[in-house]
């Protein structure tokens, strides 16, 4: 063993030299072959760099340029010799070169930048959003000698985002801003969406009904008609649900909605939801009923005041041959007359409410100052109520006159306090009030227009008035009293007189609160009148002269052509206005013409007057009937009415007559 060891020692000492050169041949051999693989790699990862279909750029530790690949210069707009050696910060858009530059450090420390957002600047002067990642490259000493970025063009992406954000928010702005409430839900039926309308329709804040089902909140819901909508859009339905009544114990609103309801659907087309448009229906409810309460009030008053123009005829016929037949009966029957004379006067004065109703009766307006003329009607509304009922009457120094007929305002006001009075069978208080009121352009006074007015409102402390009697309290004859103790005609005169005086009156009730009727009466810019004088008393002479009597009733004609007749006149009668002008064409000595206004055939009452005037100037002619549609007019100076003189009487009751 020892001898081999030996030889094979002295073997390697005489192979020595040829190994070592063959062993440094292999050893060039590998060098080249590693360089030639090395300069192989290096080109191979260039061409990757170069022919990347990502934009890429190489900088040193300065952040420099130095190389960018195709995609770069394609995105960018530039040419390498443009950008190779410059600062990537001359390529920002918003970074500044000392904020970079800290940013720059990080990456240099970690050796590696993740996800990145930047702006870039091209050459057209456009932006380009993108997100940069990176990675350093180091040397054998472990040297970062270039940092390699990657940076992905996100600009179409970023544009939609921020057009999907701006959309997102105009959304969210149209939903918070909306007049209308809107609501969602989810597949079951959970709230999502609450809007601030909705908020303060119903009083629930947002974060106490979202997350909560739509049966959770509202169980009161189940099996109607909004569960049964918000179900069918939930599978693709659309509906409506009109004038739902609701009440939120939140807010203590009690009205109506309009409810639209819809499917809620992603971009995929699937249902997610569903969505509703909550419309409140309380103010066009309100206005479309008061447009029928009026409509309806204006309809009754067209039958009542053809009804009390006929009523007018009899009781005038009644009234004249009463007052005929007292000169003729024997003391025992007097009684007698007595008795049809008080039926008489009471169909009078309920003719006369009936007129007032249907704003049919010719007022005789006055300039009225109230802080004179109310305190002096405390003394009539006094007698009116019982003792256990305190009158208080506040009227301010400075109040604004108002036009209206002394007699039918005191009317009004004495049925207002007979009124509250049954309404305060244990006693209580009942207030008189007046006010200035201006109403702006725009504001619902109940009458269409805008302008100066004076409020008076009276209010008791009594019972109130249930909820399903108000809309028919100023509808005549309509009452709640017993038998005999009213007519239902009080509130009807005065509902009448507000509105032929060109205002209107409202009643604010509430069971077991009392009630306030407002008398809502145009101011008046006419200059008060003075102080009325004693009355002086009119002395009665004994008429003579011939009257043309126009009137179609026989029945009226009679007792008309009676009481002239008794005067002291010679009356002709004609029934139509054709038969009159037949009389004053053959006939003279006529010293005045009588007429109804109303009169049967083309011609009426007025139209035989102009007719008159037009042939006899001189000739006077007195128009009567029981209702007038409108005012008398006074003559404008100088108009050819000055010269023949024709006026209206008020009506033709027996107190008229």
């Amino acid at each position: 063993m020892k001898r081999r060891a030996e030889s094979d020692r002295s073997t390697e000492k005489r192979a020595s030299p040829r190994s070592t050169a063959a062993s440094h041949g292999r050893l060039e051999r590998l060098a080249r072959g590693a360089e030639r693989r090395l300069t192989e790699s290096e080109e191979s990862q260039l061409a990757l760099f170069r022919n990347a279909p990502v934009p890429m750029h190489a900088l040193d530790t300065k952040h420099r340029i130095l190389d960018v690949n195709e995609a770069w210069l394609h995105a960018l707009g530039y040419s390498r010799d443009e950008v190779i050696g410059r600062s990537i910060t001359d390529f920002h858009a918003t970074d500044t070169a000392a904020a970079y530059e800290v940013r720059w450090q990080r990456v240099l420390a970690t050796g590696k930048l993740n996800d990145a957002d930047r702006q870039y600047r091209m050459k057209s002067g456009q932006v380009m959003d993108a997100v940069v990642s990176a990675i350093a490259e180091r040397n054998a000493a472990g040297a970062i000698v270039r940092v390699i970025s990657v940076v992905t063009d996100v600009t179409a992406r970023r544009r939609a985002e921020q057009s999907a954000r701006r959309e997102r928010r105009f959304s969210e702005l149209l939903v918070a801003s909306s007049t209308e409430g809107i609501i969602a839900v989810d597949p079951e039926l959970r709230y999502s969406l609450w809007n601030p309308h909705m908020e303060t329709l119903s009083g629930i804040p947002r974060d106490a009904i979202v997350g909560r089902t739509l049966l959770e909140m509202f169980p009161h819901l189940r099996g109607t008609a909004v569960e049964e909508a918000w179900r069918g859009a939930l599978a693709g339905r659309r509906s409506a649900v009109s004038d739902w009544a609701y009440f939120y114990p939140q807010t203590g609103r009690t009205g109506f909605h309009d409810q639209q309801f819809a499917p809620l659907y992603d971009a995929e087309q699937s249902i997610v939801g569903a969505i509703a448009f909550v419309h409140d229906t309380t103010e066009r409810r309100r206005v479309e009923d008061a447009l029928r309460q009026s409509q309806k009030m204006e309809a009754i008053a067209q039958l009542t005041g053809g009804v009390a123009h006929d009523m007018n005829n009899l009781l005038m016929v009644i009234a004249g041959n009463l007052d005929m037949l007292r000169e003729k009966v024997p003391p025992a029957a007097e009684r007698h007359l007595d008795a049809i004379g008080r039926a008489a006067r009471r169909g009078e004065s309920l003719t006369r409410q009936l007129l007032a109703f249907s704003r049919r009766q010719a007022l005789q307006p006055k300039t009225l100052d109230l802080a004179h003329r109310l305190p002096k009607l405390a003394a009539l509304l006094r007698p009116s109520l019982r003792g256990d009922i305190e009158l208080v009457v506040e009227v301010p120094a400075k109040v604004w006159p108002v036009e209206v007929d002394p007699g039918e305002f005191e009317l009004a006001l004495l049925n207002i306090a007979m009124n509250a009075r049954d309404a305060m069978p244990r006693g209580g208080r009942l207030t008189v009030e007046v006010e200035n009121r201006q109403v702006p352009a725009g504001a619902t006074t109940g009458i269409g227009k805008a302008g100066d007015f004076v409020a008076i409102t009276i209010t008791d402390t009594g019972v109130g008035i249930p909820a399903e009697v108000l809309p028919r309290i100023f509808e005549p004859f309509y009452t709640t009293k017993e038998v005999g103790k009213g007519t239902g005609l009080g509130l009807s005169q005065v509902y009448g007189f507000a509105k032929q005086s060109g205002g209107e009156v409202s009643i604010d009730t509430a069971v077991g609160s009392g009630t306030t009727v407002t008398l809502l009466l145009p101011r008046s810019h006419q200059p008060l009148p003075p102080r009325e004088a004693s009355a002086t008393v009119a002395t009665s002479r004994r008429g003579e002269g011939t009257i043309l009597l126009v009137e179609d009733n026989d029945e009226v004609a009679k007792i008309s052509s009676a009481l002239l007749t008794q005067l002291g006149y010679e009356v002709v009668r004609a029934s139509t206005a054709r038969q009159a002008l037949n009389i004053l064409g053959r006939r003279n000595g006529i010293a005045l013409v009588l007429t109804d206004i109303i009169m049967p055939g083309s011609m009426s009452g007025l139209d035989l007057a102009r007719a008159i005037r037009r042939r006899r100037p001189a000739l006077p002619v007195l128009l009567t009937t029981g209702y007038s549609r409108r005012r008398r007019r006074r003559p404008r100076r100088g108009s050819s009415s000055c010269r023949s003189p024709i006026t209206a009487t008020r009506s033709k009751a027996p107190s008229a007559a």
